[in-house]
């Protein structure tokens, strides 16, 4: 759910954990991909180019809209859909949509189920375009008894249809139900991802995953890793139907020499033959895994391919204290923590980056988007472009008309392929030092949309805690150590991404950018 300062659930949960020391005006959560301004030339001649526009907005918008474009989805480069929130004149937030066609965005304010107290706040967090003319949106808003509650937004021959998404029996009266991501397969096959407050003692906030089959949405609470206390869901990528992975953080309280430390950790939901199953992503070897400190590994985004490779992104800290961006690769079942990197401009000590979302067309670039502060202490907007295994970092200059200083964040992308499309072949190529995590699994015969525990045995660099182990029908292990395996390498851009962000105005308004990355001079 977003409120006023425009941050969305996702991003909250991560600012709460990393930003207590600074103030951020706005971290936003923009989509879209745009008719635009454009932005400065890289350096690169044959660098992607970017071009950004400002979101349009629906007339009762305010003069400080606080506008939060959360993310957006193409079925091709001239047909998209975007979701976020607005505020509008009388200072309530408001659920936006903005849809793309015949070359132009057209923004309307998204409809509510019939029990939602329109005065309290709505927000739509993400989108999903299986087909043209059918999108499925996810989001947030308050019913008349002030509870906070999960809904999806349905779009079929031309209109939209709002539905609130049942819990499962464990919810809470009041359940904070968030959903914070979403992949449809197809029109009637979709699976979305967030977390609710439940009545157990034992895990207060499970992890949430809703199914969609044909046209019932039906509610399951995931498995979470044995030691968990708590989890969330962030994105999940379904690059076909009935194989999906979900992934998130999920929270364990340790006891060391007396005090109780809260670890945050990479968690990974995986559907395969019709069972979840969790697990945990790889620790970066430059993680802080000091006993007496608290853990920090967190996805925020993912991108699977059918051919079961996976990029997962994120943040975590390491032993200096600072916040670094994540990325990892699934290949074979294995996770791979790999190196990224930031533009020079970036802070030194006390430096502090997440990349919180990432697509991949098949057998092409990766593109992955987030933010970093710059020396000044400035969050600037990050573009990642993955390309013969290795990772180039940029910082995405913003449309005309900013602040000298602006706060700004990217936080989605999608790259839309055509049918005209042809995808180079990969290549294999060793990344740069490595951390695996590796999971091994016995699974009996499911059933559709069942659920599996798991056994985690966890081996940090240094830690006082052990996992509890159980037998369960499913035994899954994580193991985390270093190696340099071999992954596949991404060919040089030949499809255009839409990417999306926020950015502040001349005025120090929270504006939303809608934005195109396409390939550079001399790429083809």
């Amino acid at each position: 759910m977003r409120h006023a300062n425009g941050v969305s659930p996702r991003m909250r949960s991560w600012l709460q954990r990393f930003l207590t020391s600074f103030s951020v005006m706005a971290l936003v959560a923009l989509g879209a991909i745009a008719a635009a301004v454009p932005f400065a030339a890289m350096s690169d001649a044959a660098s992607p180019v970017i071009a950004a526009s400002e979101a349009p907005l629906p007339t009762n918008a305010a003069a400080d809209p606080t506008v939060a474009v959360s993310q957006s989805a193409c079925t091709d480069l001239g047909t998209c859909v975007a979701v976020g929130s607005y505020e509008d004149t009388n200072g309530v937030q408001q659920s936006l949509i903005e849809t793309y066609s015949s070359g132009a965005w057209s923004p309307s304010e998204g409809a509510l189920p019939t029990n939602a107290d329109a005065t309290r706040g709505s927000s739509l967090d993400a989108v999903s375009c299986p087909a043209s003319g059918s999108c499925v949106a996810i989001g947030s808003y308050f019913d008349r008894d002030g509870n906070q509650q999960a809904f999806v937004d349905t779009l079929a021959h031309g209109a939209w249809a709002p539905v609130v998404v049942s819990l499962p029996p464990n919810a809470a009266a009041n359940p904070d139900a968030q959903l914070h991501g979403i992949s449809c397969a197809t029109t009637n096959s979709c699976v979305a991802v967030g977390t609710y407050h439940a009545n157990d003692a034992a895990v207060e906030r499970p992890a949430l995953i809703e199914i969609l089959s044909g046209s019932t949405w039906t509610p399951l609470e995931v498995p979470l890793p044995s030691n968990a206390g708590s989890g969330d869901l962030n994105g999940v990528s379904c690059p076909a139907n009935g194989s999906c992975a979900a992934v998130g953080t999920y929270n364990v309280m340790r006891d060391a020499s007396g005090l109780i430390i809260e670890d945050t950790l990479p968690l990974v939901e995986t559907l395969a033959t019709g069972t979840w199953t969790p697990s945990e992503g790889a620790i970066p070897a430059a993680a802080d895994t000091a006993t007496l400190d608290a853990e920090s590994v967190q996805f925020l985004g993912d991108f699977c391919d059918p051919t079961g490779l996976c990029q997962a992104v994120g943040t975590y800290a390491d032993s200096g204290g600072n916040q670094l961006p994540l990325v990892e690769t699934r290949s074979g079942g294995t996770w791979m923590a790999g190196s990224s990197v930031l533009p020079s401009d970036a802070e030194g000590n006390g430096t502090f980056a997440a990349i919180l979302a990432v697509s991949c067309p098949p057998g092409e670039h990766c593109v992955a988007v987030g933010n970093y502060l710059d020396g000044n202490g400035n969050q600037r907007a990050l573009v990642e472009n993955l390309s013969a295994g290795s990772w180039t970092p940029s910082e995405a200059p913003l449309p005309s008309g900013t602040i000298a200083a602006p706060t700004a964040s990217l936080n989605g992308v999608s790259c839309p392929i055509s049918a005209a499309d042809t995808a180079p072949t990969a290549t294999t190529t060793p990344p740069p030092s490595t951390t695996t995590s590796t999971t091994t699994s016995s699974i009996s015969t499911p059933t559709t949309g069942s659920t599996s525990t798991s056994t985690t045995a966890r081996t940090p660099t240094s830690s006082t805690t052990s996992t509890p182990t159980s037998t369960t029908t499913t035994s899954t292990t994580t193991t985390t150590t270093s190696t340099t395996p071999t992954t596949p390498a991404a060919s040089p851009m030949t499809t255009s991404c839409n990417i999306v962000g926020s950015y502040q105005d001349a005025s120090g308004l929270t504006q939303g950018v809608l934005g195109t990355q396409a390939p550079g001079p001399g790429t083809n």
